[in-house]
């Protein structure tokens, strides 16, 4: 498995949801490291755990293809998928922020950033029925760049804290790749939809990091303190 490099660019930028007279001198204290050092433990414990438990569900397609003039109708079973490697995990420079929202019966303040994968290869096992022949092979295919949108607040009156981790969208102008291939196979590569582990990315932002950070977040790693009458 390929080494994971850790690359942060911070940055403090400071959002406030209310009225700048009420609170234009109050602040979170080094927010910023806060934020990198609950990313930076999530992703190693996510690690030490290997990359091979981020699945992918399996899935089933039909082939009905004319190539050629020759007709080819199979199905393909992608199954046991999972992260084979990843490149690089760095924070998106500009997404460290502390949001303060308040109301007549709430008072919160959340450190949000965002995170992304760089070069993650999914592997899968491949089963091609056509003809009542049943071939295997195996499916790579990589997605450049996948983001997750990391919301830790705490109650100010309370002092519960809570965690929201979100995936975005994936893309990639990558085509699946198969070994070895056949006559299905090559076809597949083409018809592949690359959005198709949507779900499975998602999945990973609730049942994966979103239990480890929380557990970090209320057990290991201290909320930042707060500043009263700042300077500016």
């Amino acid at each position: 498995m390929r080494e994971v490099w850790w690359c942060f660019i911070l940055i403090s930028d400071v959002y406030f949801i209310v009225s700048l007279a009420s609170v234009r001198n109050v602040r979170l204290i080094d927010h910023t490291s806060y934020a990198t050092s609950i990313i930076q433990k999530t992703m190693s414990k996510v690690e030490q755990r290997c990359w091979c438990n981020l699945k992918i569900n399996e899935m089933r397609f039909n082939v009905s293809e004319q190539v050629l003039n020759k007709p080819i109708y199979a199905t393909i079973d992608l199954k046991d998928g999972f992260v084979v490697s990843i490149q690089k995990i760095d924070i998106i420079k500009n997404t460290i922020q502390q949001v303060w929202l308040t109301s007549n019966n709430m008072s919160n303040v959340e450190v949000r950033s965002t995170v992304r994968m760089m070069n993650v290869a999914m592997g899968f096992d491949v089963i091609t029925k056509m003809n009542e022949k049943i071939s295997h092979s195996t499916g790579l295919i990589v997605y450049p760049e996948i983001q997750f949108r990391f919301t830790i607040t705490k109650n100010l009156f309370t002092d519960v804290i809570k965690v929201d981790i979100i995936g975005g969208p994936i893309r990639t102008t990558n085509r699946i790749q198969f070994i070895p291939e056949n006559d299905v196979t090559k076809v597949f590569t083409v018809l592949f939809d690359w959005n198709s582990t949507a779900i499975s990315v998602a999945s990973w932002a609730t049942d994966i990091f979103r239990p480890i950070t929380l557990e970090l977040a209320t057990k290991e790693i201290e909320f930042p303190r707060i500043c009263y009458d700042c300077p500016a």
